[in-house]
């Protein structure tokens, strides 16, 4: 990893699954949180991670209404 490089988060499955789907020639989406990360020393509290995750699931699921 170059030194100058200052990533705060890291993710795989998403790529797994734009990857299957590209193949299946399908279309896909991906809606991620991010609550810890190895590369910044900020911990989201039990109340943020509640909280973050309803606010998240809420906005999917409003989302796909709209679509």
């Amino acid at each position: 990893m170059p030194q100058d490089f200052k990533p705060i988060g890291a993710e795989m499955e998403a790529f797994a699954l734009f990857y299957t789907a590209k193949l299946l020639n399908k279309k896909a989406s991906c809606l991620m949180s991010v609550v810890d990360s190895k590369y910044i020393e900020t911990v989201a509290t039990p109340s943020e991670r509640q909280n973050g995750l309803n606010n998240m699931i809420k906005l999917a699921l409003e989302s796909s209404i709209k679509c």
